[in-house]
């Protein structure tokens, strides 16, 4: 389970005060307008942001003073952030390589994520560059499991795809999310109701309310 509770920061004349939970295999959507504090949220679970106060809980164990690479919450951007001096194989594996991971189980892990991405094998040793805007989405979300993460966090990941690649991909989503609980934040309806199991409706930097997709 993540727990975020009475988390609260101020930037200038903006405030964020939230407060939930999500149990594993469960994905809460943050749904609501440009800058109403979903970023800024998923920023401080990760660490990238220190709170002002609050707990943030990973299995009950209070992460607020963890820094980031120790905290094994996964985190996909809405630029993906993939590193674009690496090829594909380096990118998915680069948890892995942090955390002295011997080169031949990374390869084995690596092809196994391609796999369940849909993602030829043959990808590996392809550059970023040279990668459609899917199949660039399809190694994030594959770095971001490789190494089985506590919780996961996604920031519009697909909002620069178009709607056909959106659907398949929110699909093949749902299907290899694994079991960890999941934050996904959109301002896109459909895709809260396709991809929510909890749909939390923010506005000012405050969660006003709670529902179900239907």
């Amino acid at each position: 389970m993540l727990e975020v509770k009475q988390i609260t920061k101020k930037n200038g004349d903006f405030s964020l005060a939230v407060d939930f939970s999500v149990n594993d295999e469960e994905t809460l959507v943050l749904f609501g307008p440009s800058g109403c504090g979903k970023t800024s949220t998923l920023n401080v679970v990760a660490g990238l942001v220190p709170p002002e106060s609050g707990e943030i809980l990973v299995n009950g164990q209070n992460v607020i003073e963890t820094p980031p690479w120790e905290r094994n919450i996964a985190f996909v951007f809405q630029d993906l952030a993939l590193f674009p001096n690496m090829d594909v194989e380096k990118n998915i594996g680069y948890s892995l390589f942090i955390r002295g991971i011997p080169r031949k189980e990374r390869q084995k892990a690596v092809r196994n994520m391609l796999d369940m991405v849909h993602l030829p094998r043959s990808f590996a040793k392809r550059k970023i560059q040279t990668l459609s805007g899917g199949e660039r989405q399809r190694v994030a979300i594959a770095r971001s499991l490789v190494f089985p993460p506590q919780a996961l966090l996604m920031d519009e990941p697909f909002s620069s795809l178009d709607h056909a690649l959106k659907e398949g991909l929110w699909r093949e989503f749902k299907s290899i999310r694994g079991k960890a609980p999941c934050v996904f934040v959109t301002h896109d309806l459909e895709e809260a109701r396709v991809l929510g199991d909890r749909l939390a409706l923010m506005q000012n930097g405050r969660i006003v309310g709670w529902d179900s997709p239907a």
